[in-house]
């Protein structure tokens, strides 16, 4: 299925400037004199020294100036003007879809003296009305956040509220973006992450790639009142910003641990009946990483005075082991076998446990002790059902879950000129996870499990070119992935290890093109003594690549700018879901032909 949307947007803005792309902020002002009258024609020159950024204008008719879109960070904006003294403002910090308005009043006097303020500058955003919220790379790097996972990040802005199967810890497919905001629906929401999509749009909750904390810049949000072309649904804006690199190095290294050395066991998993040292609940998590940052220069060859190209390189490594508890009620070792006999008083076997709720089972109108044991359901037995560990008739398991993740980032700015600025983004984030019991299938015991594996990818390329101080144009392209797979395997329980149908199998398929699955059935075994539903799933997967474009041209006139420009966006989906292919099978009283036990039917 493929599907293709373009929006095309045209804006009259009587201010200076609109909120620009989603991964960039401006700067928009006027200049007078000491009379408050406007200055045109004066220079303006913005810079970023840690990013090498120049941009280069002056002021039109009416003494004004804008400067859109520009990277985020510290800036200083110098303006001159003859017949007035220099003006230098430092300490000018840009966040994420800002528009930082910087008036300047020029002092009388020598192009040659310089009036330099610092910081002082106005923090109320006054050109646009958007709600919006900002968290800066110094607060994230100072947050506890529990598995450091980001989407935790927008649970702390006012509005939010996550539903209950929002999972702000884990990362992969597990976690999600359920999340409403001033009570919007769950799925309008847009998360980008450098301008580019970062979700999977056919259910829009599902995050492909988890950008490393370390590697954030800035996280935006805007809940209301964005302009329009912030959206591609009605939602809040999510807007994440990576860290680029500098004129100087900078790098980290970490690793966060947890361990069930340092936990006291859950006590459901102590009170198992009859176990003398019942099974540990596994937790072992290790996250760790670095982030190494600064310029690509070649001494004396190229990049000398480290201002044109930078790169911000981010790896990250999880190893999480943990687990649940697992188990229940089973055959015993003479059930098993067909041999009722434990649930009979007046045999020598009988067993109290066993008999508890055991009814002994009905063949041609006379209760009997042993039932004959067809050659199928031997297998299944011996495949999905585990032996007792538990006292006679119970199992129990605390089975490790292994998950391992690895993301790699790479990030390279080029400054081409003081007109043309261009970044590059990619990121690819494989994880591999082993679920006990199998995931999605309701199974009762660790004796199948799945592998569930994904290779996500995220990819942004972000162009902005300067034509003239009048004319700016920014283009983007995006692209991600949302690609996984999964398979059924045995699991540590089963006591045949494996779930496959043996050569002797006989039971025919409903549909003769079910044949060529190996896996066994589905079974449930209902009674008022054991209660097992041992499912499976063949094979799933799902392959969904986005592709997005965006154009953003802005134009001034006068006292007014035109923005305009166009958004598209291609996705295909491909999958397929093979779930209980081989049938599945019930037993219980009941149910016609019934002994009265349905272990026994079984």
């Amino acid at each position: 299925m493929g599907r293709f949307l373009v929006r095309l947007v045209l804006i009259l803005w009587l201010g200076p400037i609109a909120l620009w792309a989603q991964d960039t902020a401006s700067i928009v002002g006027t200049v007078t004199d000491p009379s408050g009258a406007l200055v045109p024609n004066a220079k303006v020159v913005v810079e970023n020294p840690q990013k090498g950024f120049v941009r280069e204008l002056t002021t039109n008719s009416v003494g004004a100036y804008s400067v859109a879109p520009v990277p985020v960070g510290g800036y200083t904006v110098t303006v001159q003007a003859t017949g007035f003294k220099q003006s230098i403002r430092t300490g000018i910090t840009l966040a994420v879809g800002q528009i930082q308005r910087i008036d300047v009043t020029l002092s009388v006097g020598s192009a040659s003296q310089q009036v330099t303020v610092t910081g002082n500058v106005v923090t109320v955003q006054t050109e646009s009305s958007a709600q919006s919220s900002v968290i800066t790379g110094r607060q994230i790097d100072n947050l506890d956040l529990n598995g450091r996972n980001f989407t935790a990040l927008a649970v702390l802005i006012p509005g939010a509220n996550p539903d209950n199967g929002f999972d702000g810890v884990d990362v992969g497919l597990s976690g999600n973006t359920n999340i409403s905001f001033n009570g919007g629906r769950e799925q309008y929401n847009n998360w980008m992450v450098d301008g580019g999509p970062n979700t999977d749009d056919t259910a829009n909750t599902v995050t492909n790639t988890f950008p490393t904390i370390d590697s954030i810049d800035q996280f935006r949000i805007s809940t209301a009142d964005y302009s329009a072309d912030m959206g591609r649904h009605a939602g809040a804006n999510i807007q994440v910003v990576t860290k680029a690199g500098t004129k100087d190095f900078h790098g980290t290294g970490w690793e966060f641990v947890r361990n069930d050395h340092f936990d006291a066991n859950p006590w459901s998993a102590n009170r198992v009946i009859g176990v003398q040292n019942a099974p540990k609940v596994p937790l072992q998590w290790n996250n760790f990483g670095f982030t190494l940052g600064g310029p690509l220069y070649i001494p004396g060859h190229y990049n000398t005075d480290k201002s044109k190209t930078f790169f911000f390189w981010s790896e990250e490594w999880r190893k999480y082991r943990s687990g649940s508890e697992a188990g229940g009620r089973v055959p015993s070792a003479l059930e098993r076998q067909g041999d009722f006999s434990e649930c009979d008083p007046a045999s020598g076997n009988y067993n109290p446990v066993v008999a508890s709720g055991c009814v002994l089972p009905t063949l041609n109108g006379q209760q009997v002790d042993k039932i004959p044991i067809d050659p199928n359901t031997q297998a299944m037995l011996n495949g999905l059902i585990p032996l007792p560990n538990d006292g006679p008739i119970y199992f129990t398991a605390a089975p490790k879950v292994p998950f391992n993740v690895r993301e790699d980032s790479i990030r390279i700015d080029e400054n081409f000129s003081d007109k043309t600025w261009v970044f590059v983004r990619y990121a690819q984030q494989g994880w591999a996870e082993q679920v006990t019991p199998a995931l999605w299938s309701g199974s009762s015991f660790t004796t199948d499990a799945t592998t569930f594996a994904a290779p996500e990818k995220s990819a942004v390329a972000h162009l902005v070119h300067t034509f003239s101080p009048r004319l700016v144009n920014e283009f983007i392209v995006g692209y991600t992935i949302d690609d996984w797979s999964m398979t059924q395997h045995a699991g540590p329980s089963s006591p045949d290890h494996s779930i496959n149908k043996p050569s002797t199998w006989s039971v025919s398929n409903i549909f003769p093109g079910n044949a060529a699955n190996p896996l066994l059935p589905l079974i449930g075994i209902f009674g008022s003594d054991v209660s097992i539903f041992e499912n499976e799933m063949m094979k799933a997967f799902s392959y969904i690549p986005f592709i997005t474009a965006q154009d953003n041209v802005d134009l001034s006139v006068g006292r007014h700018t035109l923005k305009f420009g166009f958004y598209g966006q291609e996705m295909h989906t491909e999958g397929i879901n093979r779930c209980a292919n081989n049938g599945q099978m019930y037993f219980g009283p009941g149910h016609p032909g019934s002994t009265g036990n349905a272990l026994a039917d079984f």
